[in-house]
């Protein structure tokens, strides 16, 4: 090693210029290597991901315009559906069954009808169409027909 220092140092300045350029180029290609090519790497990997994300919103934002578009069309063409207010009365036009007994106390009530199965049905349909929510309901047996207990609650008319 002291050997080639010492022809390197003796040499003419034209060959320790040139075996100096080719050193540090030699040096330079393995800092090259090992540090920037791999981050140089990763940084393309990461603008591709990046373009793949930015290409995936722009689809996602196209789809949900398109969503919209035709919710508000669907919404136009939708019937306008009206809640009536439940009243007891109305019973009478659910043909086959009878009130019994109606307590309202504000927003709960308890509402008693006699029938024929058959004619429950009509009841549920009927409660279905107003504003009154069931909490629930029992059915029992009562002198040949069905006796049906209803737990609603909502606004009610007092009759």
């Amino acid at each position: 090693m002291r050997r080639l220092t010492e022809q390197w140092l003796t040499a003419r300045p034209g060959v320790r210029i040139a075996t100096w350029l080719l050193v540090m180029m030699l040096v330079s290609g393995v800092v090259w290597l090992i540090g920037i090519q791999p981050g140089r790497l990763a940084l393309d990997k990461q603008r591709r991901d990046h373009a793949a994300t930015v290409q995936a919103v722009a689809l996602q934002q196209q789809t949900s315009q398109a969503l919209t578009a035709k919710l508000a069309l669907a919404q136009r063409n939708l019937p306008s559906l009206t809640v009536t207010r439940f009243s007891p009365a109305s019973l009478g036009e659910t043909s086959g069954l009878a009130l019994v007994t109606w307590q309202p106390q504000g927003e709960v009530a308890e509402l008693v009808v006699r029938g024929q199965w058959r004619d429950i049905p009509e009841l549920f349909y009927a409660l279905a169409a107003t504003d009154a929510r069931l909490k629930g309901f029992t059915v029992t047996p009562f002198d040949g027909a069905l006796m049906l207990t209803l737990r609603l609650e909502g606004a009610y008319e007092s009759q």
